[in-house]
């Protein structure tokens, strides 16, 4: 499946779980794929400071050939109390600048950095925005780390 089929199918799912107005494919293009995929109003869990959060899901360059998908941005200033916890906490993996792909930072912008620790497997088997988006729920859902 080439790069620009691959992106398409994910998109489907995207749509599909989310609404196609819930789902913004950026204009800005490198290397014939679009820059970002944005995803509005994403259901937090109840322990959360919000309801809802937006999330970035960063494309990188040689996506889809070479390279898997590794950076999410979310609203800033999310906090959660678990139950019997009096203070609020930042989720864990959650920092103010991408340590990573610095010359991508989507802060300065109105986003936070979740950072994903990726782990590919022996098959080196590319890690897609579907699962990049899983791992990051899954982070927000247990914040603790």
């Amino acid at each position: 499946m080439t790069p620009s089929g691959f992106l398409n199918y994910e998109l489907g799912y995207f749509m599909k779980k989310f609404g196609s107005g819930n789902v913004t494919v950026s204009s800005n293009m490198r290397n014939g794929l679009p820059d970002n995929v944005l995803i509005r109003g994403m259901i937090l869990p109840r322990y959360y400071n919000r309801v809802r959060t937006n999330m970035l899901l960063i494309i990188p360059d040689g996506y889809g050939i070479n390279r898997h998908a590794s950076d999410v941005y979310v609203n800033p200033g999310l906090q959660y109390r678990m139950p019997g916890q009096s203070n609020w906490s930042k989720p864990g993996h959650y920092f103010d600048k991408n340590l990573h792909s610095p010359g991508r930072d989507y802060r300065t912008q109105g986003w936070q950095w979740l950072c994903i620790n990726q782990k590919v497997n022996a098959s080196r088997e590319l890690i897609g925005l579907t699962q990049l988006y899983r791992q990051a729920y899954l982070m927000l859902k247990y914040p603790q780390g």
